[in-house]
């Protein structure tokens, strides 16, 4: 089972613990007094918490070693449900009295135990069936590992040993190791890595070598973001203050796993409250107002100019794949509308278009594309194809942004870097916006954004073409 999936068996497991316990006092106290109100409810729910947290955190209970194995899972468990019950009997028998402690602890301490280890049961099918057996979570993700040292033989022994989540498709090391082990298969130079990558669809590529180890490492950065794989780089311990900037993502077989940047939208916790939140606002829109801003827009676009009502145009989309970006059209039918930005002043702008544009209901439909999965309502604003494939030969972060969906609106665009780009210096600020939403994503953020949107929706905005 992978590390993702650890992740969410932690947190569920502790969540889990949290409800049941609590469920746990409370029906105590329902089945042991015939008048609930008299029961010290408050104390005993203070005191069942605090004991819990106070013994579960020493003893690791939720700790990644914890959960990566069910027979631990079980004893820690065990340890904990045992400490926490003599704790608390001594606890209630000093300080308060035996008929507190036999009616509610004992009590307490029956049902919790029982309610709890159903609850492994059940983690413990979770892991074994849905995880290993249908694989819920990560259908066989491809990997490769850079390097053949220890660290190395240890994860792809993890990762063979987990064949169900990981398929394990080599090694890439340099031309020395290789000659020295040239029977060891599969095995392939550094400087293919990110070509066979690409090749077999591996999104995320293990390195135990260092990028300041070894220049082909170095070069391996540059040629993965470029291409969308994920490179992670493995130690046995965090470096806090490494020479390079690497920050620590997770840990995966008592290993830490560190990355050239966060990605808070990797998670899947993360990645389902947006989209969550992408289909909750456009469906909003889309039913309260596209249900009547479409037709209205729509006569008045036909006719003040001949054409349709809607401009599709090809964009770029999350790892680079190409989606159909739709607007109302806001310009004369032309024949440039997929080389040429508009510009201030640009001819083809309709009256209504240029309304539309100042005020960002041309942008309107695009609630459909984020419905539909194909954006979100905050992120890296989509460019054309031909701007992408321009601008991603001369900055060399460029398509970093295209980890994400496309948005609707995005951060970059509320700092003032929409519209028409009109040099270099113009687009990397932008891109350099994106990649700082990207790392510093967040709900509140994606608000944030909306709200400063709107108020710039109704203000006017200078840039708007």
């Amino acid at each position: 089972m992978g590390n993702k999936e650890f992740q969410f068996l932690r947190i569920t497991m502790f969540f889990t613990d949290f409800v049941l316990i609590n469920c746990s006092v409370l029906i105590a106290i329902l089945l042991r007094f015939s008048n609930p109100d008299s029961a010290p409810i408050f104390p005993v729910l203070m005191a069942i918490n605090f004991s819990w947290l106070m013994i579960a955190y020493p003893l690791k209970l939720y700790s990644y070693d914890s959960v990566a194995h069910s027979e631990k899972t079980y004893r820690q468990s065990w340890r904990v449900w045992l400490l926490q019950s003599v704790l608390l009997y001594a606890l209630f028998y000093f300080l308060s009295s035996v008929f507190v402690v036999t009616r509610i602890i004992l009590t307490y301490a029956a049902i919790a135990g029982a309610l709890i280890f159903i609850s492994r049961f059940f983690q413990t099918f979770l892991v074994e069936y849905l995880f290993k057996k249908i694989n819920v979570l990560n259908v066989s993700q491809k990997i490769a590992i850079v390097g053949y040292d220890d660290n190395a033989q240890k994860l792809a022994e993890y990762f063979k040993r987990n064949k169900n989540i990981y398929q394990f498709l080599g090694f890439f090391a340099d031309s020395t190791q290789i000659n020295q082990l040239v029977d060891k298969k599969p095995f392939f130079p550094i400087n293919e890595c990110i070509n066979y990558a690409v090749k077999h669809n591996i999104k995320e590529i293990y390195s135990t070598v260092l990028p300041h180890e070894n220049p082909e490492v170095s070069e391996l950065v540059k040629k993965a973001e470029a291409n969308f794989v994920r490179l992670r780089f493995v130690s046995n311990t965090f470096l806090s203050k490494p020479s390079y900037d690497l920050v620590q993502i997770d840990q995966l077989n008592q290993m830490t796993i560190m990355a050239l940047r966060t990605e808070p939208l990797h998670g899947y916790f993360n990645r389902i409250k947006k989209r969550s939140f992408d289909i909750i606002v456009s469906g909003f829109v889309i039913i309260f107002i596209m249900s009547w801003l479409t037709p209205l827009l729509g006569i008045i676009i036909k006719f003040t100019s001949k054409g349709p009502v809607f401009f599709i145009q090809d964009r770029s989309g999350k790892d680079n794949r190409t989606f159909r970006c739709i607007k109302f059209r806001s310009m004369q039918v032309n024949d440039e509308s997929n080389e040429k930005q508009a510009e201030k002043g640009d001819a083809r702008i309709t009256k209504i278009g240029a309304f539309m544009r100042q005020t960002n209901l041309d942008e309107f439909p695009q609630f459909f594309n984020v419905f539909k999965g194909e954006m979100s309502i905050s992120g890296p604003r989509p460019h054309m194809l031909k701007h992408t494939q321009e601008y991603s030969k001369i900055i060399s972060k460029y398509m970093i942004r295209h980890y994400l969906k496309p948005g609707l609106t995005g951060w970059a665009q509320v700092n003032g870097y929409r519209g028409e780009t009109e040099d270099t210096l113009l687009m990397e600020k932008r891109v350099e916006y994106d990649i700082w939403y990207m790392e510093n994503w967040s709900l509140m953020l994606d608000i944030k954004i909306i709200f400063m949107t709107m108020i710039n929706m109704v203000k006017g905005e200078e840039k708007a073409r």
